[in-house]
């Protein structure tokens, strides 16, 4: 049961004989869903095939497979991880074959074969709550994409939200119905109130920024986009009121300025430090524009700042899921002088978070047991 399948470069193909395959493969997989019985108490996390082991999913399967019942799997390329499944192995096959539960991060291709399964409780965990338009709402969406997730889409069991607000959000993306969505916090921030201090020894005693900007698939992203930014000078001003600046490119993009003779302005790049949240309790602000990570950090309660210098853009090529002015609650600068009197503000928008918060988020805490508890129901014992 431990031989491993050799790769083939599917990719590498023509279009149509990819389609052939995948079409052949998901039968195969179908018919031996059909006979293979499944286990009531096998749970399989996944994100991306393994690539990266997003909270949402390690955290839950961490706490399970410390469970007498269940026996929980993680799908990983990881060395260092126990109770892992390689998917391109015969023991990785029979598992996801036999297993009842399937928990994902980002869709169907983190376990390309599973999610047809009529057999299976498939829950969209999700990587986060997005700001930005997505699934059926993206306005950049072609026709063959729309196609795909017409067929993916129904293959979940169920879909997890963070609050009521997010709940209405995700049955709108996923054309889904009210009953297939769950409130129960994402598990990712749990992360967010265990205490660290990885940085703060590094940078004692200054304020510690995170530039945390979305990805953009239409043009390429500036950090600072004002006319008259100088970097030096920037940095300056920085020592001065004692502020250091992360930057944190999105995964997916590859234009990162050079900033490795500043003091005061330091990459955070998402090899070294792949799960944000067991960092993002260290800053005492946030800077970024579209991405979700600040509905993440308004749980926090702590200044956020916004730079939407190429937002009709976005609201065009992407669209925007709510009234952004109203749920953004913090400085939203277009200029330097406004940017350096954000970062030296002392925090005029507390009211307005905790009002937005409230927006997004229902829990705080317990995310990663109450997501167990209600898709596996009593069988889980917190």
């Amino acid at each position: 049961m431990g031989k491993r399948f050799r790769r083939f470069p599917i990719k590498k193909l023509p279009l149509h004989v990819q389609i052939i395959l995948f079409y052949i493969l998901k039968k195969c997989f179908l018919f031996l869903d059909i006979l293979v019985p499944k286990d009531e108490c096998i749970a399989i996390f996944a994100s991306k095939s393994g690539k990266c082991e997003n909270a949402n999913i390690y955290l839950p399967w961490r706490r399970l497979k410390d469970s007498k019942k269940f026996k929980a799997f993680l799908v990983s390329r990881s060395e260092n991880i126990s109770s892992k499944i390689n998917l391109y192995s015969l023991r990785g096959l029979w598992i996801v074959l036999r297993a009842r539960y399937v928990f994902l991060t980002h869709g169907p291709n983190d376990i390309f074969y599973a999610h047809y399964s009529n057999k299976k409780i498939v829950t969209y965990v999700g990587h986060g709550v997005p700001l930005k338009a997505f699934v059926f709402t993206n306005h950049n969406m072609n026709i063959k994409e729309k196609f795909k997730h017409s067929l993916e889409v129904p293959t979940f069991s169920k879909f997890v939200a963070s609050s009521d607000a997010d709940r209405s959000r995700l049955i709108h993306c996923f054309n889904c119905s009210e009953d297939d969505v769950i409130v129960t916090g994402l598990p990712r921030n749990d992360l967010l109130f265990e205490s660290t201090d990885q940085l703060k020894r590094e940078f004692p005693n200054k304020k510690l920024v995170l530039y945390a900007p979305t990805y953009r698939d239409y043009q390429k992203f500036k950090f600072f986009p004002f006319e008259d930014f100088d970097l030096e000078s920037f940095d300056s001003f920085l020592d001065k009121h004692n502020i250091h600046i992360f930057l944190r490119a999105h995964v997916n993009d590859r234009t990162k300025k050079k900033v490795e003779s500043l003091k005061n302005i330091s990459y955070l790049s998402s090899e070294e430090y792949p799960e944000i949240q067991e960092l993002l309790n260290e800053f005492d602000c946030l800077i970024t524009d579209y991405s979700s990570i600040y509905i993440d950090f308004l749980l926090l309660n702590r200044p956020i700042i916004f730079i939407p210098y190429d937002i009709e853009i976005y609201k065009r090529r992407r669209g925007i899921m709510y009234p952004y002015e109203q749920v953004t609650p913090g400085f939203h600068v277009n200029s330097l002088s406004e940017f350096k009197k954000a970062l030296t503000d002392n925090d005029s928008f507390s009211d307005q978070r905790l009002k937005t918060k409230e927006m997004f988020h229902k829990y705080e805490k317990g995310n990663t047991d109450r997501l167990l508890s209600q898709v596996l129901g009593s069988s889980f014992a917190q």
